[in-house]
């Protein structure tokens, strides 16, 4: 039960290498990871029927019936989508039904910080107990003073990865299309704030660099195994070979979890981005890139992506599909 009281979280902005650092903990003979539960996505403008919620969630097993037929069964899109995340950690929504009763029964709510919490304490400890393990974590959203609040002997691992690659990957992944100025502004404010909270007495935290992770995970890992309180487990660095829950559904970073640990995405600003998409950015984060050490801040010498290139790759997938279809014709 104390371990329980010792929960791991991981934060960092979108495409900073959270996923990768939750998937290799969830590899560690002892830590479950139960991904992107955010308590924030529970919050509505209007208090939640959590009873009507559970009923419409446990009148079918299949939930893609019930989002097409059902939907007023959600209170919120957001909600819906954090009923869809708890699969990330091995579990259904039938799971998520029966513990927001549970949760009734405790006399919470999700109009509160605290039965916030508690829904994903016990969805973080379920996958715990389900998959064998004595210490159960997730990502969290910020709000570190929330989490502190109840657990105060948590573990915070912060991941810092290069601002200038992480526009490249929002640019180039998923639906992010982040604006670069206002993503500088953002990804300062928050490198920052987490080297705060490092650096805060009594708060057990760590900024993990996301170069150095890639460079040299088995050094990293010992690192962040020694501030949680765990032995270091060698088989976070074969996190490829064993049958975790993020492998059985789909996700943002899917491919890139399949792999190993590799220094391939280092560095990839300099082939993803424009020069403008460059300056926009710098504008906003040049002094905390420099703050964190990070070089070739005036982007001399850069071989940046020239606007045709935007074009290329798009131009090649529609003539592949023409051909294919010619192809088929024949």
């Amino acid at each position: 039960m104390e371990l329980q009281r010792k929960p791991i979280f991981v934060h960092g902005l979108s495409r900073s290498g959270t996923t990768l650092m939750c998937t290799l903990l969830d590899a560690h003979r002892d830590v479950a990871m139960s991904y992107e539960l955010y308590p924030a996505m529970l919050i509505t403008d209007q208090p939640v029927d959590l009873q009507y919620l559970a009923k419409g969630l446990l009148a079918h097993a299949d939930m893609n019936i019930i989002r097409k037929s059902h939907p007023d069964v959600f209170p919120s899109q957001s909600i819906q989508t954090f009923i869809l995340r708890v699969a990330r950690g091995g579990l259904t929504h039938q799971d998520f039904a029966r513990f927001i009763l549970a949760l009734v029964q405790e006399g919470h709510s999700f109009e509160t910080v605290a039965g916030r919490m508690r829904l994903i304490e016990m969805l973080g400890i379920e996958k715990m107990k389900r998959v064998g393990k004595s210490r159960w974590g997730m990502k969290n959203s910020g709000s570190f003073a929330d989490y502190l609040s109840v657990w105060p002997e948590a573990t915070f691992l912060n991941m810092l990865r290069d601002g200038r690659d992480v526009l490249a990957s929002q640019l180039n992944t998923g639906k992010f299309d982040p604006d670069p100025e206002a993503l500088g502004k953002s990804w300062s404010a928050a490198m920052l704030e987490l080297e705060a909270l490092a650096r805060t007495p009594d708060v057990k935290a760590k900024m993990v660099r996301y170069e150095t992770l890639a460079e040299h995970p088995e050094q990293i890992l010992r690192e962040v195994c020694e501030l949680a309180e765990l032995p270091f487990d060698e088989s976070m660095l074969k996190h490829t070979d064993q049958d975790l829950t993020i492998f059985k559904v789909r996700h943002l970073s899917g491919k890139r979890l399949a792999q190993n640990i590799d220094t391939s995405m280092i560095g990839r600003w300099k082939k993803d981005l424009s020069r403008e998409q460059f300056d926009q950015f710098m504008e906003a984060a040049a002094a905390t890139l420099e703050h964190f050490g990070y070089e070739e801040l005036t982007g001399d010498g850069v071989p940046f992506r020239q606007p045709n290139d935007f074009v290329k790759p798009l131009a090649r997938t529609w003539l592949s599909r023409v051909l294919d279809l010619i192809g088929k014709a024949n």
